[in-house]
């Protein structure tokens, strides 16, 4: 669960392992599971939970304890290290670093040591000591050079580059990106550590202004994330199935023990029954009846166990469909973005170019050649940050849509004087929107008000969200000049719009006279476009 970034699934089999650990009484079984859900919580962001867990881990675990299967000391002093580097405290980091040293050099821990240097270099760096900063990160290094751990040694490599960045020297730095590339073709590398360095690497060559490192480094790391997240999001369905499977069989044992545990108690009670024949006819009617009644009780519970069953292996199979589904449309995400960076990129390297050739000449058309290059970037960032807005986990519900519609609206109503009125009826925060249907909504919103700043002269806007019996409505109405429906042709705008709410399975309407403004509202039903609504 760890390694495949599964930390949800992973803290709740940890919470059992703890418990199984206090079962068992055993300081060194307690403060290994104590490691892992330190581990597990630094992961998703809460470093003072984990920061606990750690000091109980370092206080329970003994030193030089020698169970290879089990955490050491030193890994949890070392992870109390890398906790205090996430919340920017070096000196703590320098000061558990050094804990973790000694055991980590007697046990002859490759690993452990090369971390554990790493820290002190990204410690030092933080404290702008750079010397200090290169020498623990070249003796990290020189551990790990030869050894399997080849993320480790790629981590360094990022340091070292980092560290002669700052300290002026871009030969260096350049040397050590060159060095750290390598890893990348190492099979003993990790996917996590290639990506990490591709990003620190892209970063260090914009701020070098290489523009043609960066994008060849740039257009590395597309290849890699998209061959890793077709692969990862595999390992992680595989994964929670597998998890799934046995503890559907762990719960089916379960329940098959209590069924032989009430049959063993039917056969005594029906033996019973039997001794008991001879002496009254009555109790023996009486016990057969009984025997009866609980003999369908238990053909029920067999039944109720094999519906329960059926329905846990349906859900397991919309779930794999459900990842499938959203391994297609991310996958979709990435191809247009990378298009479009593609195209954008090309777009301003050629402006940039025709400007560098035309400066002395014609200085007015480099003005309008840095305008043209202006307005692609921000186009770029406007489209990219609609992009990352859509596929983030984080803005998943129908509020987090309604302010990113206010965001956009509200920029874009004060540049033109349009004075907004927005209506929210029903429970919003039960409508969790799916990533398309969260994308499509927000897109035929933006293209409805675009429309309405450029042609429609309008004073007032007024938008209406709704979430009322199963029903999800958007009308955005405007007290404008209006249009003919008749005489207008749909544009590639209009067009866009119908398409967005065919995909939606829902109905758009446009509705518009010369005079009389413009309303453009769409329904959709809840059912068809939610990842979660709950009934109140």
């Amino acid at each position: 669960m760890y390694y495949n970034a599964l930390f949800e699934q992973g803290l709740n089999i940890a919470l059992r392992a703890y418990e199984v650990s206090l079962e068992l009484d055993n300081d060194t079984l307690i403060g290994s599971a104590e490691n892992l859900l330190g581990l597990l919580l630094m992961n998703v962001g809460r470093n003072a939970d984990a920061l606990d867990h750690f000091r109980n881990a370092v206080r329970l675990i003994p030193k030089y304890h020698g169970n290879g299967y089990l955490s050491f000391n030193y890994h949890a002093t070392s992870n109390i290290a890398e906790c205090f580097l996430k919340l920017n405290m070096p000196d703590s980091v320098i000061h558990y670093s050094i804990l973790s040293l000694e055991e980590a050099e007697t046990l002859g821990k490759e690993r452990g040591l090369g971390i554990t240097y790493w820290n002190l270099a990204e410690a030092h760096m933080q404290l702008r000591n750079l010397k200090k900063a290169q020498g623990f990160a070249h003796q990290g290094l020189d551990i790990v050079m030869d050894s399997p751990h080849r993320d480790v040694n790629q981590m360094l490599c990022a340091s070292l580059m980092r560290t002669h960045e700052l300290a002026g020297d871009r030969d260096s730095a350049y040397a050590f990106l060159s060095l750290g590339l390598l890893e990348n073709n190492d099979p003993l590398n990790t996917d996590y550590s290639r990506v990490d360095f591709l990003n620190q690497a892209i970063d260090m060559s914009l701020r070098y202004r290489d523009v043609a490192k960066a994008t060849e480094l740039i257009s590395t790391l597309k290849s890699l994330e998209r061959e890793l997240d077709s692969k990862e999001q595999g390992q992680r369905i595989d994964l929670l199935r597998d998890y799934y499977e046995k503890k559907q069989v762990l719960v089916k044992t379960q329940e098959e023990l209590e069924v032989q545990e009430r049959v063993i108690q039917l056969r005594t009670r029906v033996l019973v029954t039997m001794v008991a024949l001879a002496l009254l006819l009555l109790v023996v009617i009486y016990l057969s009846f009984r025997f009866f009644r609980q003999r369908q009780q238990i053909q029920s519970l067999e039944f109720q166990q094999q519906k329960e069953q059926d329905r846990r292996e349906a859900e397991l199979a919309a779930f794999g469909e459900r990842m499938k589904a959203l391994q297609t449309e991310r996958n979709r995400i990435a191809s247009d973005l990378h298009d479009d960076i593609g195209a954008s990129l090309s777009s301003i390297r050629i402006y940039s170019d025709a400007a560098t050739s035309k400066f002395e000449d014609r200085p007015e058309e480099v003005l309008r050649l840095m305008a043209l290059i202006r307005e692609t970037s921000v186009g770029l960032m406007d489209r990219m940050s609609d992009i990352i807005w859509t596929i983030s986990s984080n803005h998943d519900s129908a509020e987090d849509l309604v302010l990113r519609m206010k965001s956009h609206g509200g920029k874009l109503f004060n540049s033109v004087g349009i004075r907004p009125v927005y209506l929210l009826n029903g429970d919003l925060s039960q409508f969790h929107p799916s990533v398309q249907a969260r994308k499509n909504i927000y897109l035929i919103f933006k293209e409805a008000v675009n429309n309405m700043a450029k042609y429609g002269n309008a004073e007032t806007a007024l938008i209406t969200i709704s979430v009322e019996n199963g029903t999800f409505r958007l009308s955005i109405k405007d007290d404008g000049i209006g249009f003919d429906l008749s005489e207008q042709k749909d544009g590639n705008g209009l067009k866009n719009m119908r398409q967005r709410a065919t995909a939606l399975n829902g109905q758009l309407t446009i509705l518009s006279n010369k005079g009389h403004g413009t309303e453009v509202s769409l329904t959709c039903e809840i059912a068809k476009i939610s990842d979660a609504f709950i009934h109140g």
